[in-house]
């Protein structure tokens, strides 16, 4: 485009023109007519259904926030589950491996204990 060419003003009516889809839409409502066929009576008689159905609606939205909640708090426990298993595999292999009888007598033989060579005997007592 030329930069030196001055730009154009809208005119009122091209402003006009872009009005008229509202205009024409509240002509299509005012042929339609739709308050004349409802009237106050109608809408009072029909308040407690209105109500009830908001109710249910707010009881709707709310129990899919529990439900959501609910999900989530599933999620982070089973994570947490998962951790506390291979904790708890991880402590148990360790365990086992400390309390072997060779790893026993390396860790105790600074203290000038030392494994008996002799096999225990039965003592028998006679009545």
């Amino acid at each position: 485009m030329n930069s030196l060419k001055p730009k154009e003003m809208p005119t009122p009516e091209a402003s006009a023109q872009r009005v008229a889809p509202a205009n024409q839409v509240g002509k299509i409502l005012a042929k339609a007519n739709i308050m004349s066929y409802i009237s106050k009576d109608m809408v009072a008689g029909l308040m407690p259904y209105i109500f009830f159905m908001m109710v249910f609606a707010l009881l709707y939205i709310g129990n899919s926030y529990h439900a959501d909640k609910l999900v989530r708090n599933i999620d982070t426990m089973s994570k947490e589950i998962k951790e506390l298993r291979s904790e708890y595999i991880s402590v148990k292999s360790e365990l086992m491996q400390k309390s072997k009888q060779s790893a026993v007598a390396t860790k105790v033989a600074p203290l000038g204990l030392e494994e008996s060579v002799v096999p225990p005997r039965k003592i028998v007592t006679v009545n």
